[in-house]
């Protein structure tokens, strides 16, 4: 038969054991609050992207730092305004009886996003753009001769302004030459836009004869001709 004693101290070891599982559980529970920012860098309207690392954590209440928040595991966010923003991120634990918490924070810095093409070998480059934002175009030339031997010479407008005159007709001009022969009006303009001319004709005397107008467009690169007669 166990004596008193010995009862007494089975009895405390045992409390003693189930007080060390008690904690240890309630250790592993606590909440660690972790996340990273895609960037911590960025331009107004550029969405930031976060992954949430945090352990033994249920709720989540984000901080953007700029008057907004969410309770999304990983939402995103995109900022209107430049400056320093702190980002901190609430993680509290899984358990309802349980409300212990942990935050944690990032600070992220937005600069003034310009978007528009960046590409200096452009028409229509923008110095001052930081997003590019794929509107590059690329210039390709137009040449306007003529190849009827009573006109004289054509005044040449272009979208509603002066481009030139052709001073010389040909009989016929090669397709790589245009960009060259003397007399013949060329253009160098933007392509993915249709654009308009008119061609005052005169004659030998300085009397105009008709007027040609229409519409063009032209490709990127590309040497086109357009005939007059």
């Amino acid at each position: 038969m166990r004596s008193p004693i010995s009862i007494v101290n089975r009895f405390a070891r045992l409390s003693l054991l189930a007080l060390l599982v008690f904690f240890l559980s309630c250790k592993k529970q606590q909440p660690n609050a972790c996340f990273t920012p895609s960037a911590t860098s960025a331009y107004t309207k550029d969405t930031i992207h976060f992954t949430n690392c945090s352990e033994e954590a249920g709720k989540y209440h984000w901080n953007f730092g700029d008057g907004n928040g969410s309770s999304l595991f990983v939402p995103t966010h995109a900022y209107q305004d430049t400056g320093w923003y702190t980002i901190t991120l609430n993680a509290r634990s899984k358990s309802y009886y349980n409300a212990n918490s942990s935050d944690y924070s990032v600070t992220v810095h937005i600069s003034k996003g310009v978007r528009g093409c960046m590409d200096p070998a452009s028409c229509n480059y923008n110095p001052k753009a930081n997003i590019d934002d794929n509107s590059c175009q690329f210039s390709g030339r137009h040449t306007f001769w003529i190849s009827n031997p009573a006109f004289s010479f054509v005044e040449m407008n272009v979208d509603g302004a002066y481009v030139g005159t052709i001073s010389q007709h040909y009989a016929s001009i090669p397709q790589g030459d245009c960009a060259t022969i003397p007399g013949c009006v060329r253009i160098e303009t933007c392509t993915g836009v249709n654009h308009t001319y008119q061609g005052i004709v005169y004659d030998q005397t300085g009397t105009i004869i008709k007027t040609v107008s229409g519409t063009f467009s032209i490709s990127a690169g590309v040497c086109e001709l357009f005939e007059i007669s």
